[in-house]
């Protein structure tokens, strides 16, 4: 059976619990500031599922390789081309295409197991190799518990220079490579470091989960990076997209005094769970950056309300709306540097975490010196 986006939000586990409905899973965005492509993509997507569900394979075919022009990077249209060809009896062109799907990053062995789409092709030797690659890919190369990630350097960064650090967290089914790109400009022109972490398990579907990721995961990338670079521990600062969002809003506000500020394009809030963090996160001098979506449905009541309950409390607060739905917003660089730019101006002040502040009673876990360890436990932080 061919790929198509809905999933299930995966709900975060610990401090990072979400509460989410079912949903579309984000596919790997396309260079960022392009809505027309994400329009054709999307388009081209439905059109050729329609055809698959007409049976007509070779219409099929042309509508998901139209897919792959509008974005190269998803894996799911080379899948269902492939599930195409296999249908249609062209095998050597079916596997080809299946494994030009894990090259792009798939790696739902489970899902192709079951797929009827593909039994013609089982007892193919190339079927069996790719298989075999799918399954060492899925299981992944990073150690236990540890988040591999993605770092973006500004083309002038000096290295002799303590350098703000912004830890970026992708949308459900996002991945970090992907992610990684939306933050291009903004580390060339502000100078700044950007580390796009991966969700420790992948969707099947070439993009990743938060599913049971603790802030301890995060704050050990934050760490691994001060050993390569010398960070401004008042200025690292955490953002992310859609589920990555409403994570980054969670730990930010658990430990305001590792966090200069969050910056959350369509995440979602619930004032109940931030209410108690609010006192110590002013306190602590948190900045908090909000880019909502008039029309996005799913979280655009909160944003609004997230915007009455910041300003209710004194935080420093950048709010922005756009005519779009649930997606990055138009001349995405531009506006996430204006946020960025906004809050690098604000006063970071030097103190003692607060106790109401959650996460650690200390001076806070701040970017390790270069010859920490990077564990997680304090105060070394260790997304």
């Amino acid at each position: 059976m061919v790929r198509s986006y809905r999933i299930s939000l995966a709900v975060m586990s610990l401090a990072l619990a979400l509460s989410a409905a079912p949903a579309l899973a984000q596919p790997a965005a396309p260079p960022a500031d392009d809505a027309a492509k994400m329009e054709a993509f999307t388009a081209a997507y439905e059109e050729g599922m329609k055809a698959i569900e007409a049976g007509k394979f070779d219409e099929g075919i042309a509508a998901f390789k139209k897919a792959i022009e509008a974005n190269p990077d998803d894996p799911n249209p080379y899948y269902n081309v492939g599930c195409c060809y296999a249908r249609l009896g062209k095998k050597p062109e079916a596997i080809d295409w299946l494994k030009k799907s894990a090259e792009k990053g798939f790696a739902d062995v489970e899902h192709m197991g079951k797929d009827t789409d593909l039994d013609g092709l089982r007892e193919e030797a190339g079927y069996k190799e790719l298989v075999a690659g799918v399954t060492a890919a899925a299981a992944g190369d990073a150690p236990s518990g540890a988040l591999a990630y993605e770092v973006v350097v500004g083309k002038d960064h000096d290295k002799t220079k303590a350098t703000p650090l912004i830890l970026a967290l992708h949308g459900n089914g996002g991945d970090p490579k992907s992610f990684a790109r939306v933050w291009k400009d903004l580390a060339d022109s502000a100078r700044v470091i950007v580390v796009c972490p991966q969700g420790p398990n992948p969707t099947g579907t070439g993009g990743f989960t938060w599913e049971g990721t603790t802030p301890d995961q995060l704050l050990e990338v934050v760490g691994k990076i001060g050993e390569e670079y010398e960070l401004d521990e008042d200025r690292v600062i955490v953002a992310g997209y859609s589920l990555g969002a409403a994570a980054a809003l969670r730990v930010a506000f658990e430990d305001s005094n590792t966090y200069a500020g969050v910056l959350a394009i369509a995440g979602d809030w619930n004032s109940e769970s931030f209410k108690t963090r609010l006192e110590s996160a002013k306190q602590n001098g948190l900045a908090v950056a909000l880019l909502a979506g008039e029309k996005d449905q799913k979280y655009i009541a909160q944003l609004r309300q997230a915007k009455k309950d910041l300003e209710a409390a004194g935080i420093p607060l950048f709010y922005k709306e756009y005519p779009i739905g649930h997606e990055l917003p138009p001349n995405t660089a531009d506006e996430i540097s204006a946020a960025y730019k906004w809050m690098a101006a604000l006063p970071r002040p030097k103190h003692e975490a607060t106790p109401e502040g959650g996460g650690h009673d200390d001076a806070g876990p701040k970017a390790p010196a270069k010859d920490d360890k990077g564990g997680a436990q304090p105060p070394a932080p260790g997304k």
